[in-house]
């Protein structure tokens, strides 16, 4: 696309390593700030693997001189991102923090082509994850300057939503367009997180049995808790429409109150059992699991003592952790139900192209809305194309590579020479 557009200018929010600025600058000769929230992946991008020879080689591609400036900065909103593009501008030589550079980067001055004078610029993103998309395509929309987006999202389940149904904010990213905001269209974290699932690759994983079955012990964990009363009482139980019978007829807390989180490799390496109590370790129900597997097998582990003094803590006397002997019948009782949970999974991952379908097409409306004279992807043979309005949603990588592989781009004309939202040139 800058060859399309009248600027040289190119601002990457979430820029992570730095990867593609390094391209942009150095193989392509543009100018480019780098923004990220993260320290870390900052201190990473200013000093690269590859130093000065992978900076030397890109150089060898591009005719031109670019520049590579990076901030660590949390943006939060259109506005912020706009002023910061106007003061990185304002400054005088604009120079680079890559130590890649051999002398250090020429002047901007000094390789911008005249029609760059209109101080404007190009968006990127690659991956923009969750809200910070979203905030990509509104500067885009709201800033004059901003005359150019390149954006793939990812990471819908961190997308902010608000709706009747889950009203958690007053400034939503999800819908996006007026169009989906008025058709009240709700989704939530599950469905959002189902989006960001990958069929294309299970067939080429070789872990994908393996994840099958960490699905299959996730339900079966489900059924050993609820039989224990395990399950811990939460506020959500009582606003539940769909409850959990235990034992003894009571209705306990719904399945989605329990969250154990990520457990690590040792979790999974054995058998259920093995699993069963590095979960009840990470839930706080046990305090020891070493000590737990240690255990003859029909010795079950105590009850942690804050698991009972926990928040809401509702024990009874069914209240125990099962041994492992337990656990192994457990296993050897629903063994048949592994075919069955991976069954329903394959075809609740069959939603997620849809879903992600339907965040895709929010923003891409929103763009057009925004835009309503744009037309569709740009012509890169066409030397006018900078000049027209255009909002487009293009498959850019391979998706079994990359799963989220649909770019959104935009073009609009940039601001007139002179007008109030040009920047001075450093």
């Amino acid at each position: 696309m800058p060859p399309l557009l009248p600027v040289r200018d190119v601002v990457d929010v979430g820029a992570g390593q730095g990867y593609l600025d390094r391209v942009l600058a150095h193989g392509c000769g543009l100018h480019v700030l780098g923004l990220d929230n993260d320290t870390i992946q900052t201190c990473g991008a200013v000093a690269p693997k590859g130093g000065r020879a992978a900076a030397s080689a890109l150089k060898s591609r591009s005719s031109t001189v670019g520049t590579l400036t990076y901030r660590n900065v949390h943006i939060d909103h259109a506005e912020q991102l706009d002023a910061i593009y106007r003061a990185w501008r304002a400054t005088p030589g604009g120079r680079s923090q890559d130590p890649a550079e051999d002398d250090g980067p020429p002047s901007r001055g000094a390789t911008e082509p005249a029609s760059a004078s209109t101080s404007a610029y190009l968006l990127t993103g690659l991956h923009a994850c969750g809200d910070l998309g979203s905030l990509i395509l509104r500067a885009w929309t709201t800033c004059p300057s901003a005359v150019a987006v390149v954006m793939v999202g990812c990471c819908y389940n961190r997308l902010t939503e608000s709706s009747a149904v889950t009203p958690t904010s007053t400034n939503p990213t999800f819908p996006l367009s007026r169009a989906l905001r008025g058709m009240n269209y709700p989704l939530g974290f599950t469905a959002r997180t189902l989006a960001c699932q990958a069929l294309v690759r299970w067939e080429s994983d070789p872990n994908t049995p393996l994840n099958f079955r960490k699905h299959h012990w996730r339900a079966l964990l489900q059924v050993v808790l609820r039989d224990h009363h395990l399950i811990p009482a939460s506020p959500a139980a009582a606003t539940a429409t769909a409850m959990l019978d235990g034992a003894d007829g009571t209705n306990i807390a719904p399945a989605a109150c329990i969250q154990v989180g990520r457990l690590g490799k040792a979790a999974f390496k054995r058998d259920f059992a093995t699993y069963a109590l590095h979960a009840l370790a990470a839930l706080g129900a046990i305090d020891h699991v070493a000590a737990a597997l240690a255990n003859p097998p029909s010795v079950a582990a105590p009850l942690s003592p804050a698991w009972a003094a926990r928040p809401g803590a509702q024990l009874t006397a069914h209240t125990r952790v099962p041994s492992r002997a337990e656990l192994v019948s457990y296993e050897a009782a629903y063994a048949a139900s592994e075919r069955h949970v991976a069954a329903v999974w394959t075809l609740r991952a069959l939603l997620a192209e849809p879903l992600e379908t339907v965040i895709l097409i929010d923003r891409f409306v929103a763009m057009q809305e925004a835009n309503p004279a744009a037309t569709g992807p740009p012509d890169l043979d066409t030397p006018t194309a900078a000049t027209e309005r255009t909002v487009a949603l293009v498959p850019l990588f391979d998706q079994a590579v990359s799963p989220r592989n649909m770019v959104l781009l935009g073009i609009k004309p940039p601001p007139p020479a002179g007008s109030a939202d040009e920047r001075p040139t450093a």
